[in-house]
C-alpha cells in the first residue's frame, strides 16, 4: 500500500462523517481529478487535491474540484468559511482568496520541543516567502499575526 493510500485510509477512519470526495471524470471513466474535503464547525477545508496533470491542464478539472465546486458546496450549506490550504498559492490568489497566515509547531523527530526562537525565525522565513510569492496578488493580513 502506498503512502497516499495510507494516508486516506487512516483520515478515513475518523473523517468520513464529515468529509466528501469531488471527483472530475473523463468520458472513459478516468478519474483527472479529485478533492477531499471536511467540515468543521462553519469551514470547510479543502484537505487534498490529487490529479492527472496532463489531461486536468486541458479539462480545468482541477479549477472545479479544488475551487468552484468546494465552494459551491460549502454555500449550499451556509458555510462561513472555505479553506483552500497552502498549496498553489498563486492560483487561489488570482481567483480572489485572502491570504491569513498560520503557523503550527511540531516537534523534531528527536521529540524535543522547538525553541522560541528557533518558531519564530522559521514563522518569519515562511512569511517573507509568502510576501515575495503573493506581492503584487493580494497583501498579506499582518493583524493576525501573534506578536510577543
Amino acid at each position: 500500500m502506498d503512502f497516499m493510500t495510507r494516508a486516506l485510509t487512516k483520515q478515513a477512519e475518523h473523517l468520513d462523517d464529515i468529509s466528501f470526495v469531488l471527483a472530475s471524470v473523463a468520458p472513459d471513466d478516468e478519474v483527472v481529478a479529485y478533492s477531499l474535503s471536511y467540515v468543521s464547525g462553519s469551514t470547510l477545508f479543502v484537505r487534498l487535491v490529487g490529479l492527472n496533470y496532463e489531461r486536468a491542464r486541458v479539462t480545468g478539472a482541477y479549477f472545479h474540484v479544488a475551487f468552484a465546486e468546494p465552494i459551491r458546496w460549502a454555500f449550499e450549506r451556509r458555510l462561513r468559511f472555505v479553506d483552500l490550504g497552502i498549496g498553489s498559492l498563486r492560483s487561489k490568489l488570482l481567483r480572489g482568496a485572502a491570504l491569513q497566515p498560520r503557523f503550527g509547531v511540531f516537534r523534531v523527530s528527536s521529540g524535543r520541543p522547538v525553541s522560541g526562537r528557533a518558531v519564530d525565525a522559521a514563522s518569519a522565513r515562511t512569511l517573507a516567502r509568502l510576501e515575495a510569492e503573493a506581492v503584487p496578488l493580494a497583501t498579506i493580513d499582518r493583524s493576525l499575526l501573534y506578536s510577543p
